[in-house]
C-alpha cells in the first residue's frame, strides 16, 4: 500500500503549519508525512520513532523533540514511563496517529501493548487527533486496543475505503479525508 500511504502522507504534511507543536505517532504511513513538509516550515516536533526522527534531522527548521526509552526494532518505537509522563506536561496542535487495525465493535488498536500508553497520552494531549490508516486497516483487529474511532477528529485514509466505514465515519461527525 506504498502509493496510498504516500498520498496519505502528503495530505498530512499540508495539515501542519508554522508554529505548530506536532506530535508524529511511529508508523509506515506517518513516516510519510516530513518527507512532504516544506524545508521552510517552522514548528515544534515531538516524536518517539527512529523513522520519524530520521526524517526530522533533515529538516533545519524543526525543533526537534525525541523521547528517548527502550529501543524496540519491530515498530521503531523508543518507549518508557518517562515518554509517557512527558507527554502528559505538554499540548500539541496536532498528533498524528497511526493504527494497525480499526474495527467497529474492538476500536483502534496496535500491534505492541507497549505502545499503548504512548498513544494514548499522546492523543490525550493534543487538540486535534488525526488517524493516519490506509484502507486495509478497516475491519481488521490487531492485539493492543488504544482508542475508539470516535476519538479522532479527522481520519486520512485511501479511496478505497468500504463503502460502510465511510458511511460510519461520517455519522459520527468525524472529518473523513480520501487521497
Amino acid at each position: 500500500h506504498n502509493e496510498a500511504k504516500n498520498r496519505i502522507g502528503k495530505y498530512a504534511a499540508s495539515l501542519i503549519n508554522d508554529k505548530d507543536y506536532v506530535i508524529i505517532d511511529t508508523g509506515s504511513t506517518t513516516e510519510r508525512i516530513l518527507p512532504n513538509v516544506g524545508i521552510d516550515k517552522k514548528f515544534t516536533l515531538l516524536c518517539f520513532g527512529s523513522n520519524i526522527m530520521i526524517h526530522a534531522i533533515t529538516k533545519p527548521n524543526i525543533r526537534l523533540i525525541m523521547c528517548g526509552g527502550t529501543y524496540n526494532s519491530d515498530t521503531m518505537m523508543f518507549t518508557s514511563d518517562k515518554t509517557v509522563d512527558y507527554l502528559s506536561r505538554i499540548r500539541a496542535t496536532k498528533v498524528f496517529v497511526s493504527a494497525a487495525g480499526v474495527d467497529e465493535k474492538f476500536g483502534v488498536t496496535c500491534t505492541q501493548e507497549y505502545e499503548i500508553d504512548v498513544k494514548k497520552e499522546a492523543m490525550a494531549s493534543s487538540i486535534e487527533k488525526i488517524l493516519l490508516v490506509d484502507s486495509s486497516k478497516f475491519d481488521k483487529v490487531t492485539a493492543a486496543y488504544f482508542a475508539e474511532i470516535e476519538d479522532f477528529d479527522m481520519i486520512i485514509t485511501d479511496r478505497e475505503i468500504p463503502e460502510e466505514w465511510e458511511k460510519s465515519i461520517k455519522e459520527a461527525g468525524i472529518e473523513l479525508i480520501k487521497v
